[in-house]
């Protein structure tokens, strides 16, 4: 793309500043200032207010107080960028822990206040799910438009876990709950009385909710290293991914489900909202949220069927490296730069 097909986008986020299609239609924000990602809000703050006239789009990655802070900004001063903000994390189901206080809760209205000006400020806030574009529409009463949603991708490195193979005789494999902030109680109940091995990886606060109440055939392990969380995933025989209905809801799961259909891993995962824009019934068994019977079920249907089990397998590793990929994933999130600014050309160029 050249002359006027071109726009100008200033990325914060350094993640993809490697990857070519991501050099060829970005500048990074580290390029321009090599220090940029080590400095507090103030410096960053100045810093982009001195370069964002030179760019058409501005693309903010996680750092929701300096994207409020700039958007307000954006509001009261002429500044011509575009705004852009990818990692909108806001969990609007979020319920009160037993042990937490009123700190705990004056955290939550400040990021509440923080993403609710992002949502009211930016152009357009990237999603993870379909759903999302309503479920913070509604929450923060901006319109539908604001959000757009972009799928997002599995990290290939993850298909060089899968040679991993625990032999049977000698270790044998476990069914494996993965993530944070899940209802692994569901999964407890569905594991307890049965001959499977049960391992949970979660996180600090389901360490609160579960620990003391575990029978002998699971374990737990909490805050693991990515490589560890990767090593359990390898030795798997099924991977479970225990979404709360109605709770957690910005645990969306999809990390975890396109690593366990990396390594070739079955899945079988609640069916909410989280999942459904990334597998269907031909990639992954789905239970009733919350039905710990229909899980176990679910469970004992890829323990019985080689023949089934391996189809799905394939069906998942097929759709994970063809539809969700990092290329598809930038090509969208360019895209949507591009369509603000009224710009139409594709990003494969």
């Amino acid at each position: 793309m050249k002359g006027a097909d071109r726009i100008r986008v200033l990325s914060l986020n350094s993640h993809f500043d490697k990857v070519p299609l991501w050099q060829c239609h970005t500048t990074s924000i580290a390029s321009l200032d090599p220090a940029w990602h080590s400095k507090s809000i103030l410096p960053k703050f100045l810093g982009l207010l001195k370069n964002a006239n030179y760019f058409d789009v501005i693309l903010f990655y996680h750092d929701i107080r300096l994207a409020a802070l700039f958007g307000t900004l954006r509001c009261i001063r002429k500044i011509k960028s575009r705004l852009v903000f990818q990692e909108f994390w806001f969990d609007v189901a979020h319920r009160c822990l037993p042990n937490s206080n009123v700190l705990d809760e004056l955290r939550r209205s400040i990021s509440r206040l923080l993403h609710k000006v992002v949502a009211c400020t930016m152009d357009i806030v990237i999603v993870h799910t379909s759903e999302e574009t309503k479920v913070y529409s509604d929450y923060f009463d901006v319109p539908n438009s604001r959000f757009k949603f972009i799928p997002y991708f599995g990290y290939p490195d993850a298909v060089f876990y899968s040679w991993v193979k625990q032999s049977k005789d000698t270790n044998p494999g476990y069914v494996l709950a993965a993530g944070r902030n899940r209802d692994f109680r569901c999964f407890v109940t569905a594991i307890t009385n049965t001959p499977w091995r049960g391992i949970i990886v979660g996180g600090g606060s389901d360490r609160n909710e579960i620990d003391g109440t575990l029978p002998s055939n699971i374990e737990a392990h909490y805050e693991v290293s990515r490589e560890k969380y990767r090593s359990l995933i390898s030795g798997a025989d099924v991977v479970v991914i225990p979404l709360h209905l109605e709770r957690w809801q910005r645990a969306l799961g999809h990390i975890g489900m396109f690593e366990a259909m990396l390594m070739q891993k079955p899945v079988v995962a609640a069916r909410t909202f989280q999942l459904t824009d990334y597998a269907s019934e031909n990639e992954v068994l789905f239970y009733h949220p919350g039905d710990a019977r229909h899980l176990r079920e679910q469970i004992q249907r890829i323990m019985q069927n080689e023949a089934f089990r391996n189809r799905l397998v394939q069906n998942a590793f097929t759709r994970v490296v063809n539809e969700f990929t990092e290329e598809n994933y930038l090509i969208r999130l360019l895209e949507t730069c591009r369509d603000i600014m009224g710009k139409k050309a594709s990003m494969k160029s």
